[in-house]
């Protein structure tokens, strides 16, 4: 079976049922997730979670958490996934691991979400704990985009428009000093001179600027100076965005700079790249599942039709039309009608008798 198709489409390649092909994937799988030594040589995981099941009319977002084997020197594969979002989840999980493998677990990266942190400080005591440098500066260009829209909304009274200096320089705010040009240099300028009279978005931009560039640093001694000075400048910034990005940023101080004390060995990314790829094929294989809905669910609307059918047919002819005189004798107007052209209560003609007839 070729790496990464889904079920529908390698039943289609080898013109079986889509149920052939996924006995055979349970046949395969099954004794592999339930093999404990999948489990051996793991030194280093990784943490994130996943909305598995999006919101609809009768339930809620359903979320999951995914735990990767991040150990240096292989390829990063997923261990398991556990249902729900919770340090709770994570950490029943990992009591159910052996002690000696706990201990043999050194790293463990993870997202800015206070319930994995616990649940890893918990059960892996003697495990560095990293926080995942996308999502750093994550932090960061969102301070910055919430510091954009405040001005935008100051200055001008209203959200966003095409036009507007702060809305246009959106996407080159967003990217990285190094690789702006110097075309891409002089509209950043003139849309900040323009949209930005207090200097509040520059000063957000800078502190962005800074997150995003302690991470490519080539000693990482440099990186951490960086990263350290850039909490530091956030925290005494009057920038109130800015400031709460500080706050933020010191509470996790100890992970965010571990990324560096552990040579940037950790990292989340291989985490979320198995995200994409689950994300993906549960996509696919719900517009499987779709076209197969959608199939049972005309069978459905037809058997009603025919059963609606049915029961009329079963009705006295003038019931089953739903016409019936206004004098309670006849079974139908044209009843009346007949005589003489006229209605027989009250000998007005039948297309002005009660709103009956055509006009």
């Amino acid at each position: 079976m070729r790496a990464g198709a889904t079920v529908a489409g390698q039943a289609r390649t080898l013109g079986v049922s889509w149920h052939t092909v996924m006995r055979q994937v349970r046949a395969h799988g099954e004794p592999a997730v339930h093999d404990p030594a999948r489990l051996d040589g793991v030194t280093a995981i990784g943490v994130d979670e996943h909305a598995w099941q999006r919101a609809g009319l009768r339930r809620r977002t359903q979320y999951a958490t995914g735990i990767m084997d991040l150990t240096p020197g292989r390829p990063a594969r997923l261990l398991d996934v556990v249902e729900g979002r919770s340090g709770t989840a994570l950490r029943r999980w990992l009591a159910a691991r052996p002690p000696a493998w706990r201990a043999q677990i050194s790293t463990a990266a993870l997202d800015p979400f206070r319930g994995y942190a616990t649940a890893l400080a918990d059960q892996l005591p003697a495990a560095t704990r990293v926080l995942d440098p996308f999502h750093v500066c994550k932090l960061g260009l969102g301070a910055l985009d919430d510091v954009r829209r405040r001005v935008q909304q100051h200055t001008l009274g209203h959200r966003g428009h095409t036009h507007d200096p702060l809305y246009r320089a959106r996407r080159l705010l967003r990217r990285r000093a190094d690789r702006l040009d110097q075309r891409g240099w002089q509209r950043l300028r003139a849309r900040l001179d323009a949209g930005d009279p207090n200097g509040e978005v520059t000063a957000a931009w800078v502190l962005a600027q800074d997150l995003m560039a302690a991470y490519p640093t080539a000693n990482p001694a440099t990186g951490r100076t960086r990263a350290e000075k850039a909490i530091t400048d956030a925290l005494s910034c009057p920038v109130p965005e800015v400031a709460r990005l500080g706050r933020t940023l010191r509470a996790w101080r100890a992970e965010m700079l571990a990324y560096f004390d552990t040579a940037r060995a950790t990292s989340n990314g291989p985490t979320e790249a198995v995200n994409l790829l689950i994300e993906t094929t549960r996509r696919a294989e719900r517009a499987r599942a779709a076209m197969v809905g959608d199939a049972a669910s005309r069978d459905r609307a037809q058997r009603r039709r025919h059963r609606r059918q049915r029961l009329r047919l079963q009705r006295p002819r003038a019931a089953r039309h739903g016409r019936q005189c206004r004098c309670g004798v006849h079974s139908a107007p044209s009843s009346c009608m007949r005589i003489g052209g006229t209605d027989h209560l009250g000998g007005l003609p039948r297309t002005s008798a009660a709103g009956r007839g055509r006009r």
